[in-house]
């Protein structure tokens, strides 16, 4: 087991590297896209809960 412990080496190589450097930019992406996905949910049902009002309030209720 010494043997196995001396002899093994953790290293990265330069192709590492750009590899979390791309998954680091697919992470934020997916980030920036969800959080506009979510603002666009949240003004969307901003804008049909006032339609709902209106309606109530014109007393034009279903």
């Amino acid at each position: 087991m010494k043997y196995l412990i001396q002899h093994t080496v953790l290293g990265f190589c330069w192709w590492d590297l750009l590899a979390l450097v791309a998954v680091i930019g697919v992470i934020i992406y997916s980030w920036r896209k969800l959080k506009k996905v979510k603002d666009l949910k949240e003004e969307l049902e901003d804008r049909l809960a006032e339609r709902d009002s209106a309606k109530t309030l014109d007393g034009k209720d279903k």
